[in-house]
């Protein structure tokens, strides 16, 4: 589903025109990212939520010339799904 396609749903489900929508969920995305970049959380209940993660440095290959280089530490943004969306998971099959 892209942003376009969720901004039509959500239109087609409250009645709000797609624009209106479409402008509401790219501030929103934009709230968040700016959240997450500054070191903040993003909680949401029953969803998930948007943390920053710190990744350890660690050994690498590359894989070209065969040689180890060490990869060093990073900031990364991490999704950590919440309990109720989890528990929605589990009931689905695997295709």
């Amino acid at each position: 589903m892209t942003k376009a396609d969720l901004a039509r749903e959500v239109s087609r489900k409250t009645g709000i025109e797609t624009e209106t929508v479409m402008e509401i969920f790219q501030e929103s995305l934009t709230t968040i990212k700016d959240a997450v970049v500054n070191g903040e959380g993003c909680y949401f209940r029953g969803f998930g939520t948007f943390v920053p993660k710190k990744r350890a440095s660690k050994i690498g290959q590359n894989i070209t010339k065969g040689e180890m280089i060490v990869l060093p530490e990073r900031n990364v943004a991490f999704f950590k799904p919440g309990r109720e969306f989890n528990a929605e998971m589990k009931k689905l099959k695997v295709v």
